[in-house]
C-alpha cells in the first residue's frame, strides 16, 4: 500500500506527539480555512490526526482538503460504525485528545449543554464523558462572545468541563482563532500535564535584559535577544511544567503561545522587586537574561547635547541571582554567564559561582559580536554528549521510563558559538539529582533551535 506523503513531514519539528492520537472537530466559522495548516503542524510534532467536520464547515472547506491535510478519512456524518465512539469512547486505542478548532458561538453553547446534534457536538459530549482532554479554539465575533450566555458557556466548559480554552486573538471587532503555533503548544502541553517529564512543575525563566535611566530619555542596558528564554519557556511548558516568564528588554517579541502567562520588567529594582514579592515557590528557576551589573544615578532632567564630554558614574546592583536563590531555596537554578574575552572566561571559576549561587549547573558563553549574541543558541554543540549520556543514567537510575529528544546533528557552518562556550559538567553530574528535569527542557530547547536551523536551511536552498 502506498505512503500517504503525510509521512513526509511526520515529527520533522519535534516528537512531542509522536504515537498520539488527536480528533481535529471543525466547525463552521471562516477560520476552518486554516485547518489544513494546523492538522499539518501537528503532524510535524508527530501526531496523527483524524477530521470530523460539521455541515457549516463542508461549505466553507472540503473534506478531501482535510483528508489530504490528514492523511485520514474524514468523518462528515454518523452512521452505523459509531465514529464518534471508535473515536473517543471507552475503547481501546481511543484518541487522545479532541481538539475543536475553529470553535463557533453556536459550538461552543451545545458543549457545554451537552447537544449532540452532529458529528462535531457528538464527538464532544463522548469526550467529556469518557474524561478525554479537549482544547477549544474559539473563533467568532466579538459581540458574540460577549454575549452574556455565551460568555456563560465558554466558562462552563473551562470551569466545570475542565476544557483548555485557547484565547483568541481580539482584533477588528473579532474573536479570530489564535495563531496555528499557540494552538499546537496548547495541545502538546496539555496532554504533557498528564503524564509530560515535568507535569506538576512550576518553573520561573526570566530573560531580557534590565535598562537603567540614564535621565528621563536615555537608558544602559545590555544587547539581547531574548530568544533563549522563549525558546526555554516554550519548551518547558511542552515538557508539562506550568511557566511563568518575566521578560525584559529584549529585540524577540513574545509569541502568543507564551503572551497569557508572561509579564515584562524593564529594570533591575523593578525585578528585584518581583523577585521578592512574588507568592508561591518554584521547583525550577532560569536565567538566560541580560541584567545589568551596574547603573548610573538617573538624572530629573534630559542631559543636553552641547556638552564636549561626559562622565557617568556608574554604581554596582545587587545580584538578582542572590535574591532568587535566597527567595526560592529548594529550586533547581540554572544560572547563564556570557563573557567577551577568552582570559576573562578562564579567570571566571564555575565552581565558585555554582557554589555561592546554588545553581545546579552553570552555562557559560563566549560572545565575540552582536550578532553571534543574538543568535546565540539555547544548547550548546560541545556540550550536547555528555548532557545526554548524564541524562540518561539519571532517568535509568531512578527507573524513569522518560523518551529522550534525540540530539539533531550537525549545524550550519557559520554557527562559530560552538568552539566558544563550555559547560562545568563535573558539577552537573555531582548534582545531577537536582537538574534532570532542567536538563530535559535543556536539550529539548536545542532540538528546537536546530529545527529552526534546518527549516531556515530549506527555506534558503528552495
Amino acid at each position: 500500500m502506498a505512503v500517504h506523503p503525510v509521512e513526509n513531514i511526520r515529527g520533522t519539528a519535534s516528537e512531542h506527539l509522536a504515537g498520539r492520537r488527536i480528533v481535529l472537530a471543525v466547525s463552521g466559522s471562516i477560520a476552518a480555512v486554516k485547518c489544513v495548516e494546523l492538522s499539518r503542524e501537528l503532524i510535524r510534532h508527530g501526531a496523527s490526526v483524524h477530521a470530523v467536520m460539521s455541515d457549516a464547515a463542508r461549505g466553507i472547506i472540503t473534506p478531501e482538503a482535510m483528508h489530504f491535510a490528514t492523511g485520514n478519512p474524514v468523518i462528515t456524518k454518523l452512521t452505523g460504525a459509531v465514529e464518534h465512539v471508535a473515536l473517543l469512547g471507552d475503547v481501546p486505542e481511543k484518541a487522545d485528545l479532541l481538539l475543536v478548532a475553529p470553535a463557533t458561538a453556536n459550538t461552543v453553547s451545545k458543549i457545554a449543554l451537552g447537544i449532540d446534534d452532529g458529528p462535531v457536538t457528538t464527538c464532544a459530549t463522548v469526550a467529556v464523558g469518557t474524561r478525554t482532554p479537549i482544547v477549544v479554539a474559539p473563533a467568532m465575533h466579538d459581540a458574540m462572545l460577549d454575549h452574556p450566555i455565551v460568555a456563560e458557556h465558554a466558562g462552563v466548559l473551562v470551569d466545570r468541563l475542565g476544557v483548555t480554552w485557547v484565547e483568541p486573538k481580539h482584533d477588528e471587532k473579532k474573536a479570530k482563532l489564535a495563531d496555528v503555533d499557540a494552538i499546537v503548544d496548547a495541545v502538546i502541553h496539555r496532554l504533557a500535564q498528564d503524564d509530560g517529564p515535568l507535569a506538576g512543575k512550576r518553573c520561573l525563566v526570566i530573560g531580557g535584559a534590565t535598562a537603567e535611566p540614564v535621565d528621563p530619555v536615555r537608558v544602559i542596558t545590555n544587547r539581547s535577544s531574548g530568544k533563549s528564554a522563549l525558546i526555554l519557556a516554550q519548551e518547558l511548558r511542552r515538557l508539562g511544567a506550568d511557566v511563568q516568564l518575566w521578560y525584559g528588554h529584549a529585540t524577540e517579541p513574545v509569541p502568543s503561545a507564551l503572551a497569557s502567562f508572561t509579564t515584562r520588567f524593564a529594570t533591575h529594582a523593578e525585578l528585584m522587586r518581583r523577585v521578592e514579592d512574588t507568592d508561591g515557590t518554584f521547583d525550577q528557576v532560569w536565567m538566560p537574561a541580560a541584567i545589568n551589573d551596574y547603573a548610573p544615578e538617573a538624572r530629573t532632567e534630559k542631559i543636553g547635547s552641547e556638552h564636549d564630554g561626559l562622565v557617568l558614574p556608574m554604581n554596582p546592583l545587587p545580584k538578582v541571582i542572590e535574591a532568587a536563590r535566597k527567595r526560592w531555596k529548594n529550586a533547581v537554578l540554572v544560572a547563564f554567564k556570557a563573557e567577551s574575552d577568552a582570559a576573562r572566561l578562564e579567570e571566571v571559576k564555575a565552581q565558585d559561582l555554582q557554589r555561592r549561587q546554588a545553581a545546579a549547573w552553570l552555562r557559560e558563553e563566549m560572545v565575540r559580536t552582536e550578532l553571534e549574541r543574538e543568535e546565540r543558541e539555547a544548547a550548546i554543540a560541545a556540550t550536547e554528549c555528555t548532557l545526554r549520556d548524564e541524562l540518561q543514567r539519571a532517568r535509568d537510575e531512578r527507573e524513569a521510563a522518560v523518551a529522550t529528544q534525540t540530539a539533531a546533528e550537525g549545524r550550519h557552518a557559520t554557527a562559530q558559538m560552538r568552539e566558544d562556550a563550555c559547560l562545568d559538567r563535573e558539577e552537573a553530574v555531582e548534582k545531577r539529582e537536582l537538574g534532570m528535569d532542567a536538563m530535559e527542557a535543556y536539550l529539548a530547547a536545542r532540538e528546537a533551535f536546530a529545527a529552526e536551523d534546518e527549516r531556515a536551511r530549506n527555506t534558503l536552498a528552495r
